[in-house]
């Protein structure tokens, strides 16, 4: 417990087993305090649907656009909840929120970290900002559900979610059009 009070009180990644769950809670927060980098799939894709004016450049990096409160501008309030307009585009960074998978330990503690799934080994921590997290010992869901569909995610190139979302999901028609995909 010492060493995840440590983490926590100076903001740190903490490394999955000292996890007991995560379930998003569509706060938004994400969306308000974190710009978010995409990727040339991921820009080609989103300026093809929803124009160029939906993206920004800055220093030679592409992100999502922001509204001038501060927010993303695929950020939509229905009924009190925070929904992402891109929610079958997500990219990557949005969909891994608030996890940050590794192939080797750069967060320390490798022993709390660690993760095999399949032949290899991983290395999973989770960003302490987010309201949505549980701490203590990790869950069936998290182990079982959660982490490895993140790994999917990442190192395999899965989109699709399902444990590692909002389970308030909109119609993709109530928030923008479907997304065409765009081969680049």
């Amino acid at each position: 417990m010492q060493l995840l009070r440590s983490l926590l009180s100076y903001g740190k990644p903490v490394p999955w087993r000292l996890i007991h769950d995560w379930k998003c809670h569509a706060c938004g927060d994400c969306c308000t305090r974190y710009v978010v980098e995409l990727n040339p799939r991921e820009y080609a894709q989103i300026a093809h649907t929803y124009g160029f004016s939906s993206v920004t450049v800055s220093a030679g990096k592409i992100y999502l656009k922001r509204r001038p409160d501060g927010s993303c501008l695929f950020l939509h309030n229905l009924n009190g909840r925070n929904l992402c307009g891109l929610q079958h585009a997500k990219p990557e960074a949005c969909r891994l929120w608030p996890f940050n998978p590794q192939e080797s330990p750069i967060f320390g503690h490798p022993e709390l970290s660690h993760y095999r799934y399949g032949r290899k080994s991983f290395y999973v921590y989770v960003i302490p900002a987010c309201p949505g997290l549980s701490y203590g010992e990790p869950s069936r869901r998290l182990k079982e559900k959660v982490i490895p569909e993140i790994l999917d995610m990442k190192f395999r190139g899965r989109i699709s979610q399902k444990y590692s979302t909002s389970t308030v999901v909109p119609k993709p028609s109530t928030l923008y059009p479907p997304l065409t995909v765009v081969r680049v």
